[in-house]
């Protein structure tokens, strides 16, 4: 697959990246508008932490955040309670609103708001109406929490409770966790799971009700959030799956401005026994690529992965000049991006530029860590050395998903 693009010097600039991923061979080709300066964020390996007093469960991606949140905190930080939030990177003198999923709006009644109904499923008939205070940790006559098997680590929070209403008595556990998933950017995702021990043999469906704060849409049985804000130099997305077997179903605001109120409703589960037994899961994962023209794609392709779990590995590559211009003498950097917005490593990885025409090369200025540098130089009599026509970059390494690798040489403007 080829893009081209026309470049602003003299002359064209062209950058190719390939790889191989067992016996596929992938190549792409990318030609970039070499005036189009795009501000450089550098990627590094993610991280996990668990924040204040065992509350929340952050996954730290290189420019945002993603928090899960499982008990009460401030009031002024629970308006509206969020499930799973994402909160950007702030901008200088601005602050970033978070975005993602949340428990209901903002109102003297939020706390009261239903977002979970745990369902009988054999007889249609709701068992509890779980509410956002409840959720949170907030305890009530039919919902009591059972401190001894509520465990926290620095990657998982494990909440349980002794649920009676009416004829039925259970045990319901919440568990939020940051779990290794390797087709994945960073190889992580957070998931959250409930879970129910019954004696009964009873077959439970799960309702989860929220609220999609930002810009919302679906693809099979998946969805992704992304950031609102169009104008923001980075426009990150989550994209969320539930349980296989799992519906969704959105209602449009009624109001401009108003966030989506969506349902996931959980097939039907039965019981065994004394073992906890999975009745919903909702499993989380972001964005890398920090260039918007691929981000979408990057989303896709985590869609697509989570409705099949089949790894594909997709490498694109970006090109941009240190500055403008067309001056003969003027230096100017290229700087080359290659990232796997895909959801498997790429193997054999080869980055390819040719050397943009009306510049000559400078020699000794390529540089690309945990790269093998090949040149390609024009014929010429010896003792001289050919001039520089095309750069190739040979990575040995494989290439996770959400990995980015850097390169770079300099020219000469004729």
């Amino acid at each position: 697959m080829s893009v081209l693009f026309s470049p602003a010097i003299r002359g064209q600039s062209s950058l190719k990246y390939a790889y191989n991923n067992h016996s596929n061979i992938v190549s792409r080709r990318i030609i970039m508008f070499t005036n189009r300066l795009i501000p450089f964020i550098a990627i590094f390996f993610a991280f996990t932490a668990v924040a204040i007093a065992q509350k929340t469960i952050e996954l730290q991606y290189p420019d945002y955040s993603v928090t899960a949140f499982s008990q009460s905190r401030s009031e002024g930080e629970m308006k509206p309670a969020p499930f799973l939030t994402l909160l950007p990177g702030t901008e200088k003198g601005k602050a970033q609103r978070a975005f993602g999923i949340f428990a209901g709006e903002a109102g003297g009644s939020a706390g009261s708001q239903t977002v979970l109904e745990i369902i009988d499923a054999a007889k249609n008939m709701i068992i509890k109406k779980v509410t956002r205070d409840e959720y949170f940790g907030k305890e009530t006559a039919g919902w009591q929490k059972i401190d001894a098997e509520s465990m926290s680590s620095p990657e998982k929070l494990i909440s349980a409770f002794r649920v009676q209403s009416g004829a039925y008595t259970f045990k319901f556990i919440r568990e939020i966790g940051i779990i290794g998933e390797r087709n994945l950017p960073l190889g992580k995702e957070l998931k959250m799971t409930f879970a129910v021990v019954a004696n009964d043999h009873l077959k439970i469906r799960i309702r989860f009700i929220g609220v999609a704060a930002g810009s919302w849409k679906s693809s099979g049985s998946s969805f992704a959030i992304s950031d609102p804000d169009t104008l923001a130099p980075i426009q990150p997305a989550l994209v969320f799956h539930p349980l296989a077997g799992s519906t969704i179903e959105a209602g449009r605001p009624s109001k401009k401005n108003d966030p989506v109120r969506f349902i996931v409703t959980g097939k039907d589960v039965s019981l065994s026994g004394s073992t906890p037994t999975i009745i919903f899961a909702l499993e989380a994962a972001g964005t890398t690529i920090s260039f918007k023209e691929h981000i979408g794609q990057q989303v896709k392709n985590l869609q697509s992965y989570f409705d099949t779990h089949i790894g594909k590995p997709e490498v694109v590559a970006v090109s941009q000049a240190s500055k403008m211009s067309t001056r003969p003498g003027d230096t100017l950097m290229f700087l080359l991006y290659s990232h796997n917005i895909g959801t498997a490593a790429a193997t054999a990885n080869a980055l390819n530029n040719i050397i943009p025409a009306g510049t000559s090369y400078l020699e000794g200025s390529a540089e690309g860590k945990g790269s093998t540098i090949i040149y390609t130089r024009k014929e010429s009599k010896l003792p001289q050395i050919g001039q520089v026509t095309n750069i190739t970059w040979k990575f040995q390494d494989p290439m996770y998903p959400g990995e980015q690798r850097t390169a770079s040489f300099r020219v000469e403007i004729q």
